[in-house]
């Protein structure tokens, strides 16, 4: 799970962000075409995707060459927010007798 963040005025700079802050994709150009996109990072990194609705999907690459680490991103227009983690049951769960 992850997150990305581009400003509507940032001609597609932007960031690509694993949850726990990491890049994974440091965006330094966005060029689309239709319902096709190219996202151009540093490092020679680069995601070929298409949008399905409001769901950006596509593959990083490197040196213009596809790897084999998928993405999914979902277009929101709320703020980000992980859900909270559930309480374990305090009981027994198993009981091997």
């Amino acid at each position: 799970m992850g997150f990305a963040h581009f400003a509507a005025d940032s001609n597609g700079v932007g960031s690509i962000r694993r949850r726990t802050g990491e890049p994974m994709l440091v965006v330094t150009q966005a060029a689309a075409a239709g319902d096709s996109m190219v996202l151009t990072g540093t490092n020679n990194q680069s995601v070929i995707a298409r949008w399905h609705g409001d769901t950006l999907s596509g593959v990083i690459g490197t040196s213009g060459k596809l790897g084999d680490r998928r993405m999914r991103l979902v277009r929101r227009t709320t703020p980000f927010v992980a859900e909270q983690n559930y309480a374990l049951w305090s009981g027994v769960v198993s009981d091997s007798q």
